[in-house]
């Protein structure tokens, strides 16, 4: 059977810092209507901007909870009970994953991140089961976007670079996005360049202005 809630982690506490009450229970009231009924919302708001990453742990919940049901129905129809290290190895999962999250939040891992210069570069933690793992991605606000624009003199439009990231669920190609910081730095190079083609484009004259130089030089050699 289906669960009927919505988790709910200490590590939103980190996405909802920037947002205001009001935002916070639009969020709240999102999760429920997609987890009971998969209704995508649709925001106005900043909370449109972490959204894509709730969105991910609800669809994983579901997933596992799925997958737990159905490995329970098949030892079921053989007459047997699931052995505990199928059917609670996604409970195990999601447990190690809850430590995990309390352990980043114990060491400061959690306040502030991805505000100020420097944060959230190469930092490797450790779960649970001592593997290597990267800290979990939080999508930027714009103003955390234009500090960093601001930092390093850029040309950027941070709005621009918020709303598209946004659209895409915070994926780069076809792989969720690992450092917005380094794709605010893909876009200064990117804008560079077009910066470049336009100026070179602009001193270039068209057709109609070799025109008139060519008979400007025509009348001048004349007289």
């Amino acid at each position: 059977m289906e669960s009927e809630y919505v988790k709910l982690w200490t590590s939103y506490e980190a996405y909802f810092e920037p947002l205001g009450d009001a935002e916070v229970g639009r969020l709240a009231r999102a999760m429920i209507s997609y987890k009971s009924s998969g209704t995508e919302p649709k925001f106005s708001g900043n909370e449109r901007f972490v959204w894509p990453a709730i969105k991910r742990d609800i669809d994983f919940a579901i997933a596992a909870q799925k997958e737990l049901s159905q490995t329970r129905a098949d030892c079921g129809r053989l007459g047997g009970r699931p052995s505990k290290s199928k059917t609670n190895a996604l409970d195990d999962n999601q447990k190690n994953q809850k430590v995990f999250e309390e352990s980043k939040k114990s060491h400061g891992q959690d306040k502030g991140q991805g505000q100020g210069k420097g944060q959230d570069k190469g930092n490797i933690n450790f779960s649970p089961s001592g593997e290597k793992t990267r800290p979990r991605f939080i999508p930027p606000t714009v103003e955390e976007v234009e500090a960093y624009i601001q930092e390093r003199k850029s040309n950027v439009d941070a709005q621009r670079f918020v709303d598209f990231y946004a659209s895409k669920g915070w994926m780069v190609g076809k792989n969720p996005m690992k450092d917005w910081r380094a794709a605010v730095r893909t876009w200064e190079q990117r804008d560079g360049t077009q910066t470049q083609a336009q100026a070179i484009a602009s001193s270039t004259p068209d057709a109609g202005e070799l025109e008139r130089m060519r008979k400007l030089r025509d009348r001048l050699r004349g007289g």
